[in-house]
């Protein structure tokens, strides 16, 4: 069995050293140290600037920083949007169903209104004609007046007068209340 060592063997020889002067090894050290003052100030330029969240607007790094900030509020923003267009589009759902709801309930009241076997108008507060049924434009054929939506009950009664198709009376002697008859 062969044996090694790593030691040398006391009559090998020592591998050569080189032996530098102290004055070489001296400016070697020097260089060493100012590139790792140099490295140092790198080091702490770039801790600085990273904590300190400040950059030079030239800078590449900067560039980069600017850009990842800028994708951060893109995509902040695009997420806004995405949530204000899904909010919009249940008000537009919303608003759809309503709008149809009130158009059913309007043709339900214009049916109930044609229902009706008499003349039939409806109007609104300030005594405008919100709706009438076919009888009461059938009421209006046989003179050239045409009757239409927003017309007021003061104007119907003229129209009625100067046509013709009914006649205001008083009810009584002395009694302020008026009976209107058809024509």
């Amino acid at each position: 069995m062969a044996c090694t060592s790593t030691r040398p063997s006391p009559g090998s020889p020592l591998p050569a050293v080189e032996l530098r002067p102290a004055a070489e090894l001296q400016a070697q050290l020097d260089d060493l140290q100012r590139e790792n003052r140099k490295l140092r100030r790198i080091n702490e330029a770039l801790i600085e600037r990273v904590e300190s969240g400040i950059t030079r607007g030239n800078d590449p790094y900067a560039a980069f920083q600017h850009s990842v900030v800028l994708a951060e509020q893109v995509r902040e923003r695009t997420d806004a949007l995405n949530q204000a267009m899904a909010e919009l589009k249940a008000g537009n759902h919303l608003l759809s169903e309503a709008r149809l709801r009130a158009e059913t309930a309007h043709q339900h009241l214009i049916d109930a209104i044609e229902s009706i076997s008499d003349a039939f108008v409806l109007f609104d507060q300030e005594q405008r004609i919100v709706l009438f049924n076919s009888r009461f434009r059938a009421f209006w054929s046989h003179s050239r007046v045409r009757i239409m939506a927003g017309m007021r009950l003061s104007e119907v009664r003229r129209l009625m007068t100067s046509t013709g198709l009914f006649s205001e009376e008083p009810r009584s002697a002395g009694d302020e209340q008026l009976l209107y008859r058809l024509h």
